[in-house]
């Protein structure tokens, strides 16, 4: 899929005796030339995309590409990245949670979408979510995290413009 599109494969990085030292290695890519798997610094970093490679649905440190898609239950992340957004959650509707159960030595960064809108909720490695509230014309509102049934709110956005 990616014989018209040149993708990086590594970055090196020269030190003192002046010979390359690979940095970064981007071992996969999905069909729209988004990374899949990424080593760094002796890590594995796994990306899992969807919404057409649009948006990116969670990125799992510490595990392989092999051990995401077994995971998932998919031959290739590739798969999921054509997924529309709306199809990701319905298909995997807790993939951050999902991903956080099975493979308990990796950190796990999920986030889910409003269509056509934007980010809804980034959930981190350790479980706690912000979430992303819009006003109607789309623009960011407020983040905020769920204390119980309160929410509280972590920032807050408010729009002034001229003739409006």
């Amino acid at each position: 899929p990616h014989d018209a599109i040149p993708v990086l494969s590594a970055i090196y990085d020269t030190y003192g005796d002046g010979e390359p030292n690979k940095q970064i290695d981007y071992v996969s890519y999905d069909r729209y030339n988004n990374p899949l798997w990424i080593k760094s610094d002796n890590r594995d970093y796994v990306y899992v995309w969807g919404d057409f490679g649009k948006n990116l649905i969670a990125i799992v440190e510490n595990a392989t590409e092999p051990q995401v898609s077994e995971v998932l239950g998919v031959d290739y992340l590739d798969v999921i990245s054509s997924y529309p957004v709306s199809a990701v959650h319905e298909t995997f509707p807790e993939i951050g949670n999902t991903l956080r159960s099975s493979l308990p030595n990796s950190l796990v960064t999920s986030y889910t979408y409003l269509p056509g809108v934007g980010m809804s909720s980034q959930t981190s490695p350790d479980g706690q979510t912000i979430y992303y509230e819009y006003d109607v014309k789309g623009r960011l509102s407020y983040t905020y995290r769920m204390d119980g049934d309160r929410k509280s709110i972590i920032e807050k956005y408010d729009y002034h413009l001229v003739n409006e």
